[in-house]
C-alpha cells in the first residue's frame, strides 16, 4: 500500500507544490560551476519528485543545459518503494551519478557535503529541535534545503459526522504524531543559524464528485484514514481516557469511509512549502 499510496498522490503533490518556492529553490541553488551539483533527496520514496524534476524541466536549469555534472544521491527507508526509486534515478539521464541508500538516515556519515537538500512530504516526520542537527549533516554552509507539503496540524473533513466527535478525534490524530509540524520547524531552523528564505502554503484539497469518486483521490483519503485508525487506536489503548473510545472511532471511520466512496468528502491537510539556506 505505502508504494501506492505515493503514485496516487502525485497529482495532488503536483497541484500543491507552490510555484514560487519551485523557482526560489532552482533560482538559489548553486555550488562551485567546474563541479558536479550535488544533491541529496531524504526520504524519496518512489522517486516521484525524480520525476517531477526531469518533467518540469529543472534539471537543465540546474546543471546549466547539461554542461555541468549532477550527482544525486537519495535516501529511502522502505525496500520495496527504495526499489522503484533506484530506477527511476537509473532512468534520468540528467543524473551522471549517485546512489539510492535504503536504511535510515541516521545510517549516514556524509559531514556537510551538498549543495541542496530536497525533502519532499517527509520532514513533518522530524522532530523540530532535531532538524537542524540532521541537515547539518547532509548541507555544506550556504546549502539550500527545499522542503515541500509539510504537514502543519491541521486536516478538515467535511461534511461533519458528529462535531464533538469530528473535534475529539482530529486532535487525538494529531497528538499522535510526534514529529514536527510546519509551523515549529521555522523558528527552530532560524534558532540553529539558519536563514529561512521564504515560505507558503502548499494544502491538499480534495473537492467532492459525488457518484464519481476519482481513483487517486480514493487511495489518498483511505490511506490518510487508515493511518489515523492506527495511530488513533494505539493512543486509546495507551490512554483510554484521552476523549475517544474504540467503539466512537469504528462508528466514526465507517461513515467517512462511505463518504470516500460516494464521492462525497470533502478533504484537506494544512501543509508548508520553504526554501531555507545553512
Amino acid at each position: 500500500m505505502h508504494t501506492t499510496y505515493l503514485e496516487a498522490k502525485r497529482t495532488i503533490d503536483d497541484r500543491s507544490i507552490h510555484p514560487r518556492l519551485w523557482e526560489r529553490f532552482l533560482s538559489e541553488v548553486g555550488g562551485a560551476p567546474d563541479e558536479p551539483l550535488r544533491i541529496v533527496e531524504l526520504g524519496a520514496g518512489s522517486g516521484t519528485m525524480v520525476e517531477r524534476l526531469r518533467e518540469w524541466n529543472a534539471f537543465p536549469r540546474l546543471t546549466a543545459d547539461g554542461t555541468r555534472g549532477l550527482h544525486y544521491d537519495a535516501w529511502e527507508y522502505n525496500p520495496e518503494t527504495a526499489a522503484h526509486l533506484q530506477r527511476r534515478i537509473a532512468d534520468a539521464p540528467e543524473i551522471t551519478s549517485g546512489r539510492v541508500f535504503d536504511g535510515d538516515i541516521a545510517a549516514s556519515d556524509t559531514v556537510g557535503s551538498y549543495d541542496a537538500v530536497i525533502a519532499h512530504a517527509v520532514l513533518d516526520l522530524f522532530p523540530s529541535a532535531e532538524l537542524p542537527r540532521i541537515l547539518d549533516r547532509f548541507l555544506r554552509p550556504g546549502g539550500i534545503l527545499y522542503g515541500t507539503i509539510i504537514f502543519d496540524g491541521v486536516t478538515i473533513l467535511e461534511p461533519v459526522v458528529e462535531p464533538e466527535l469530528d473535534t475529539a478525534i482530529l486532535n487525538a490524530y494529531h497528538r499522535t504524531m510526534t514529529g514536527g509540524f510546519a509551523r515549529r520547524h521555522i523558528p527552530a531552523l532560524i534558532a540553529a543559524g539558519y536563514t529561512v528564505l521564504d515560505v507558503a502554503a502548499s494544502d491538499w484539497i480534495v473537492t467532492p464528485h459525488p457518484g464519481a469518486p476519482d481513483t487517486e483521490h480514493e487511495v489518498l483519503i483511505s490511506t490518510v484514514l487508515d493511518m489515523l485508525e492506527s495511530s488513533v487506536s494505539e493512543l486509546i489503548l495507551r490512554e483510554p481516557t484521552c476523549g475517544v473510545t474504540r467503539e466512537q472511532l469504528t462508528r466514526w471511520l465507517s461513515v467517512r469511509r462511505e463518504q470516500v466512496r460516494a464521492g462525497t468528502l470533502l478533504f484537506a491537510a494544512h501543509q508548508f512549502d520553504l526554501v531555507a539556506q545553512r
